[in-house]
């Protein structure tokens, strides 16, 4: 949880005090699925859209593990189509809508309710529904492989992907 939750001395918990009183599976999370707050509702064509805060996910290692090819096969497929990134929030609620079957966003009664995870990981919020305000979807088809192994550079304004061992342009 980004410490930005705690700015103020009255919101910090005491240094013996935990900052999750739950257990995000018994409270109705599935095991392979991230915990993540819908923050906001931009829509489909807004050009910074953001959906997932980007303050705070939790989850088991399962739903991490299994996350994390779809979060990088989402940054991957839009760094070959140049499409402007910006920031991990926008790619977070890409790959949550592209892969529904691994988040869990849930919407905390409103809108721009940025702190809300903290409220509801001290048992003080539900989270157990999906929000109903959050547009999934499915992948697009034909995503392009994801380069292991390799690395990604520039060379004369082009972006290449080259064994590791090998020089630039």
């Amino acid at each position: 949880m980004d410490a930005g939750y705690f700015r103020k001395n009255n919101d910090a918990p005491r240094p013996s005090e935990p900052i999750i009183k739950v257990n995000i599976t018994e409270a109705g999370v599935p095991e392979e699925k991230i915990l993540l707050l819908h923050v906001r509702n931009d829509g489909l064509d807004s050009p910074a859209r953001v959906n997932i805060a980007g303050n705070s996910f939790v989850g088991t290692g399962r739903a991490f593990l299994d996350f994390y090819p779809k979060y990088y096969q989402t940054f991957w497929h839009w760094v070959t189509i140049k499409k402007f990134i910006g920031s991990d929030q926008f790619v977070i609620t890409e790959a949550c809508r592209r892969y529904r079957s691994n988040c869990h966003p849930f919407y905390p009664r409103r809108f721009k309710h940025w702190f809300a995870m903290a409220l509801a990981m001290s048992g003080g919020l539900d989270f157990s529904q999906v929000s109903p305000h959050y547009l999934f979807d499915i992948p697009p088809p034909n995503l392009p492989e994801v380069p292991s192994g390799k690395k990604v550079s520039h060379c004369n304004g082009e972006m290449v992907v080259r064994d590791v061992n090998m020089s630039s342009c």
